[in-house]
């Protein structure tokens, strides 16, 4: 059964902002339905469009990943907002006010934490019986994770990196939305109590979550531990991380091998939902994300070694460049989810970087082992934990390709000295360089939401 829910991407971004009057009137429209048994939350959290796509690109089309052509950037086809993005120019939106940044980067994950606190909501409701139990509790457990999910994306794009506790509370993070109500206005949190909400969410949401799900656009217990890794590592606080990721590993540790897991003979390398996805979401498509305008980088290209079969999995040679073929999705759109790769590149770095330099190697070869043409891959051996690190985070660089983590890794190494990245960009003879630590890691809100809301605008 299938249920329409008729809440306009603009609408719903004035709901997380101030009260919204009007919003009172769709309650008289027969057309609106409002979700209120179990059957309907449901429909609501498995509605993909709502939930698994069309999730923010401000940070991907940022990265060191690709390059446009100068061709590109001189057509009239490509937005002056995009242009913008790409050059990581100040004045991001230039005033405009009705782009895609509102619908696609703000707007998207707002709209799930929404609905997300509709089911919430509508859960207090209902009576629980030992019939209903089970199902009540996987409804909470999903909600639970939506919201998570959709506030650790507001949080990569639209606030700082988490230094240290003491700065995190001073710091400006997002609205936090904790119910569906529109009667109180948002307010930017402090960073500090984002991540405490992301976590706790979390924390209470494996429990209730399925250890298994029939198709991965719906969340599982691997799924929120994988997300509560993701924010333990940009806390720094790495022992956490490592035990997230084992509990996420325990229920999924599954890795293709590229010998004989390859699509070879098709557009894409791989099948959507492979035996590595632990949870299915994607990125909104956009000018850049196509193939005839977006190119790989050569120097990240030619970082793989003879033998490693990334190189083919990833990138296919065209006569304009290389392009990139190997989406977890099967499709040129980029996949945004969390997979079992991910993972044991979590626990590689985490072991690493609390001593444990003999299960950081360990770790890291069980990966690499499935991505080198067999028979050719030799063990990686270092004599210290540093260089056991830095052989992790380069092949993090390698593994994790178009996967919306670059941006959030350059945010938390860049506060590191040996591990700074410096990007650059040239268009038509003129240098284009972003610094490390550089305000304009932060992306603007949209200027239409810092208007209506009157919450501070972050600063470029």
């Amino acid at each position: 059964m299938h249920y329409k829910f008729y809440y306009t991407p603009v609408l719903i971004s004035l709901l997380l902002l101030s009260a919204c009057s009007k919003w009172l009137n769709l309650k008289a429209d027969k057309k609106a339905i409002i979700p209120a048994t179990l059957q309907e939350f449901q429909a609501l959290l498995d509605n993909h469009t709502f939930m698994n796509e069309g999730l923010p690109f401000l940070g991907e089309l940022s990265t060191d990943d690709y390059y446009v052509r100068d061709v590109t950037m001189q057509s009239a086809s490509v937005s002056a907002y995009i242009k913008n993005l790409y050059t990581w120019e100040k004045n991001l939106y230039n005033g405009e006010k009705n782009i895609a940044a509102l619908n696609n980067n703000w707007n998207v994950p707002c709209r799930m934490v929404f609905y997300a606190n509709v089911v919430l909501d509508g859960l207090k409701k209902i009576s629980i019986n030992t019939d209903n139990r089970q199902q009540i509790e996987q409804l909470q457990g999903s909600a639970l994770f939506y919201r998570s999910f959709a506030l650790y994306q507001l949080l990569v794009h639209f606030a700082p990196a988490y230094t240290s506790d003491a700065a995190a509370a001073q710091a400006l993070g997002v609205p936090l939305r904790l119910d569906a109500g529109i009667d109180e206005p948002s307010v930017r949190a402090p960073l500090s109590t984002c991540y405490r909400q992301v976590m706790d969410d979390l924390l209470t949401a494996a429990p209730l979550l399925p250890a298994t799900v029939t198709v991965p656009t719906r969340p599982s217990k691997a799924a929120a531990f994988a997300l509560l890794g993701r924010m333990h590592m940009k806390k720094s606080e790495y022992a956490q991380a490592l035990q997230m990721a084992d509990s996420a590993l325990y229920y999924n540790n599954a890795l293709m091998n590229y010998n004989t897991d390859i699509n070879s003979t098709t557009t894409y390398s791989f099948k959507r939902f492979n035996k590595e996805v632990i949870y299915h979401a994607l990125m909104q498509s956009t000018s850049f994300t196509q193939y005839s305008q977006r190119l790989m980088d050569t120097l990240l290209y030619n970082s793989y070694s003879t033998g490693d079969l990334r190189k083919q999995a990833y990138y296919r040679k065209q006569t304009i460049g290389l392009q990139f073929i190997g989406s977890n999705d099967g499709t040129d759109q980029y996949f945004f989810g969390f997979a079992t790769n991910e993972l044991y590149l979590i626990k590689a770095e985490a072991a690493a970087r609390t001593g444990n330099h003999t299960l950081a190697l360990q770790t890291l070869n069980q990966l690499l082992v499935n991505r080198w043409q067999q028979g050719s891959f030799v063990p990686y051996t270092t004599a210290n934990t540093m260089d056991a690190l830095t052989l992790v985070i380069r092949e993090r660089r390698k593994e994790l390709v178009h996967r919306g983590l670059r941006w959030p890794d350059l945010k938390r190494l860049n506060k590191e000295t040996g591990f700074k990245t410096t990007l650059k960009r040239r268009i038509d003879g003129k240098d284009y360089i972003l610094e490390p630590g550089s305000a304009k890691y932060i992306f603007p809100l949209p200027d239409i939401v810092a208007e209506l809301s009157g919450m501070m605008q972050n600063e470029r």
